[in-house]
């Protein structure tokens, strides 16, 4: 009873998201917005397009950003107050359908991505949603890659359970010039490192993994090798996080999503301070 249209820029540049936080962000307001929708029937538009400063990017932004447009047209004002859109929804009732309405699951997903996200809902002009998420430059990253290379092929011991994520992670790393070894596990990571704790120059490891969380990884290689420089990756935003890595000794932790960039630059870093 819904017609979805979509309108996607094929000249739009990439962001650096998680593929899983982004899925779960476009069913989320694509659900508020039918919620939103006359006896749950109308029409919804999802529009994709690269915009510039001046193209209604909200303050604070520098440089190109991405936008990500999921609206109706003009079905009704949402049915929460504007002011508590944003609001965590209490736990549903039984037999209860708010599946998909907890906007501030959103809000919390674009806020990490170092994203905005706006809201209107206006009568006869409908509900629209506008997220901006800063677009990669690819021409500026590449620019910058020789002055980071390594110079020495490092290695690298690479811990992520997640298989995307791992995989990229090597790929960048390694056009970077290093060797590195990944693993999933970070049981196996940790008894390769114990056999061989020379063998490695530097660990980047995720934080949040089943059975061990990367600080519980540090402090356990840390054990082993007390001056092996470590990276953590994590997307959570937790102050005690930082305590509990200082704790261990990591040299640092990344935000995900971490730009190609980026972790080159501290990985070199690290390993300055380490021959230095």
């Amino acid at each position: 009873m819904v017609n979805i249209s979509c309108q996607i820029d094929a000249d739009c540049p990439p962001v650096l998201a998680d593929p899983t936080q982004m899925h779960q962000m476009v069913m989320n307001l694509c659900t508020n917005v039918w919620k939103a929708l006359p006896e749950g029937s109308g029409h919804i538009r999802v529009n994709l397009a690269k915009c510039e400063n001046g193209e209604s990017v909200p303050a604070g932004h520098t440089g190109p950003v991405v936008r990500l447009s999921v609206g109706d047209q003009g079905g009704g004002p949402h049915p929460a107050a504007p002011e508590r859109l944003f609001e965590p929804f209490p736990p549903p009732q039984p037999g209860a359908d708010g599946a998909g309405l907890d906007l501030s699951v959103v809000h919390g997903i674009v806020r990490d991505h170092q994203g905005v996200f706006t809201v209107r809902s206006e009568p006869g002009k409908g509900l629209n949603f506008h997220i901006y998420l800063p677009a990669q430059d690819l021409e500026s990253e590449d620019s910058t890659e020789a002055a980071i290379l390594s110079k020495n092929h490092e290695r690298i011991l690479l811990v992520d359970d997640d298989e995307i994520a791992g995989r990229t992670t090597e790929q960048i790393l390694n056009r970077f010039g290093y060797q590195v070894r990944w693993f999933q596990q970070p049981e196996a990571a940790l008894a390769d490192f114990e056999a061989n704790p020379q063998e490695y120059d530097l660990v980047v490891s995720d934080l949040a993994m089943p059975g061990m969380t990367g600080n519980h990884l540090a402090a356990a290689l840390r054990r082993t090798r007390p001056g092996i420089p470590i990276l953590i990756t994590t997307g959570m935003i937790d102050p005690a996080i930082l305590k509990q890595a200082e704790a261990t000794g990591v040299g640092k932790v990344l935000y995900k999503p971490v730009s190609p960039a980026t972790l080159a630059r501290e990985v070199a870093q690290q390993l300055d301070r380490q021959a230095g």
